[in-house]
């Protein structure tokens, strides 16, 4: 048996997981890595500890996979957009990665977007925000001049791994896309924005395709780690796009909505409907791009509720709750800004809300309106997409309860689908290596044998209309309130 390795480099953890030849999951382990806040709204890595747990997660395979290092025959990477790597001329660290979710960088994006807002829109189809790897350059420009002057190789996490296994300084369109460097319409790097940085292009690492076989792995690496020096490794993509593709987002008519920590949903787009209110990047497909929505407080605000009124019950006991409450939660309705909001507001000021509440309003309405709530801002993410998808893949904690699969479809008016497997970005890093080894002629055939829905939960069209009513609502809240929560932030 042949092996397939797809590593996904996060946030908290690296993932390695293992396919066959006919992408069935052979095993999978992980490894977590220490984040650093060192002040306020700063986090940051080290990227030797990525590098780290690589080593880790194949000495885990060759003891627990038989014939592992004989028959690992190829590699792709999945990993956390934006986060910031930076080398000097001998490849050696610079500094900290600094991650997607650092915002120490609020000066630097204000200055973007008022001097190059209307450039840098045009040229990649985003907006500037705090979580991007252009704010994060023009920072250290800024406020670290010494080590702005020793920059020879500018990377993102996964490229790092990548260029450790094989010396290649690339970077795949998936993730170029999420730098605000790169031109969406040229597929190249943009010179007018370098220019914002005084960088010159050729600093940037060269651009390839997600399934562009990279080089094999360093012979000193592999007679490290003990495994095949001629293991094949291939480029790989950022992890919502590895997302989506390991669940199957290969064409228009699908979506995939993701309720973790935050939320996201995210389709296949038309350059027609790529809109600064949303997220725009490059897909693993070749010459397609996905937008993209997010809700910063989706499970997090199911968590803040579980903890302050019922912290001692189960998730499913607390969806035994909901279930006691009706639609719209007898007149209840949530937002979910508890830290900010990002689609389509992009507003890190405007904070939650219960609106309507009264005196007759129980535990089981204010559980109800928060699960709505949720659904409702990634249905408007969906609205500022501008997509119609004809179903909807469901990952991650909302695909985990039967009510709130059902809210969600009601809310959307779509069919949800549950898949009975659902690894995320590893198993996407793993088809892209399995399609470039050529064990399939394309994602198509690849993602027909390794996806399997378990079941699919179809929208009441009457509830639906009746979450429209509600929805226009909810639409209205943001309005209405976002003018004083910037009062409420000013009280000292």
């Amino acid at each position: 048996m042949r092996y397939i390795l797809g590593i996904d480099l996060g946030t908290g953890s690296m993932k390695g997981l293992i396919i066959d030849e006919m992408a069935n999951i052979v095993d999978s382990y992980s490894i977590k890595y220490p984040t650093f806040h060192s002040q306020k709204g700063y986090s940051e890595q080290r990227p030797l500890d990525w590098l780290g747990a690589f080593d880790k997660i194949i000495n885990y395979f060759n003891k627990n996979i038989l014939n592992f290092k004989e028959n690992l025959e190829g590699i792709s990477f999945s990993g956390q957009m934006h986060s910031l790597v930076l080398l000097d001329e001998n490849q050696k660290i610079l500094r900290n990665s600094i991650l997607w979710n650092d915002v120490r960088t609020s000066k630097e994006v204000d200055y973007l977007k008022n001097k190059y807002g209307e450039l840098i829109i045009s040229e990649t189809k985003n907006i500037p925000l705090e979580g991007f790897t252009l704010p994060k350059l023009l920072w250290v420009k800024n406020n670290e001049p010494d080590i702005w002057k020793k920059i020879e190789y500018i990377l993102l996490p996964k490229d790092y791994l990548r260029l450790y296994l094989t010396n290649d300084y690339s970077m795949d369109y998936s993730d170029a896309s999420g730098t605000l460097l790169l031109n969406l319409n040229d597929k190249d790097w943009s010179e007018q924005i370098l220019d914002i940085l005084e960088l010159k292009k050729n600093k940037m690492p060269h651009l390839v395709e997600s399934t562009q076989y990279i080089g094999n792995i360093s012979k000193t690496i592999a007679d490290r780690l003990n495994i095949n020096k001629n293991v094949k490794i291939f480029a790989g993509g950022a992890d919502n796009a590895c997302s989506s593709l390991g669940v199957g987002i290969i064409d228009k008519n699908i979506g995939m909505l993701s309720i973790g920590t935050s939320g996201v949903i995210l389709g296949l787009s038309d350059d027609s409907l790529l809109d600064k209110k949303s997220h725009n990047f490059y897909h693993i497909l070749r010459d397609t791009k996905y937008s993209m929505g997010v809700t910063l407080s989706a499970g997090s605000s199911l968590d803040w509720i579980k903890e302050k009124l019922c912290e001692d019950i189960s998730y499913e006991e607390l969806f035994n709750l909901v279930k006691e409450s009706d639609i719209g939660s007898n007149g209840l309705i949530f937002t979910p800004f508890l830290i900010g909001e990002r689609t389509p507001y992009n507003d890190s000021s405007i904070r939650g809300a219960f609106i309507g509440l009264d005196i007759s309003h129980n535990k089981s309405d204010m559980l109800r309106a928060v699960v709505e709530g949720i659904t409702f801002s990634l249905y408007s993410c969906y609205k500022s997409i501008g997509a119609d998808y004809k179903s909807i893949v469901s990952i991650g904690g909302g695909a985990k309860n039967e009510v709130w699969l059902q809210i969600q479809a009601d809310i959307f008016g779509k069919d949800i689908h549950k898949i009975s497997i659902e690894e995320g970005p590893a198993f996407g890093a793993a088809i892209i290596a399995s399609v470039g080894l050529h064990k399939f002629k394309d994602f198509s055939e690849a993602l027909t044998v390794g996806i399997k829905t378990e079941k699919i939960i179809k929208p009441n069209m009457i509830l639906h209309s009746k979450y429209e009513k509600i929805y226009k609502i909810y639409s209205e809240i943001y309005e209405n309130t976002s003018y004083l929560s910037k009062k409420i932030l000013e009280i000292k």
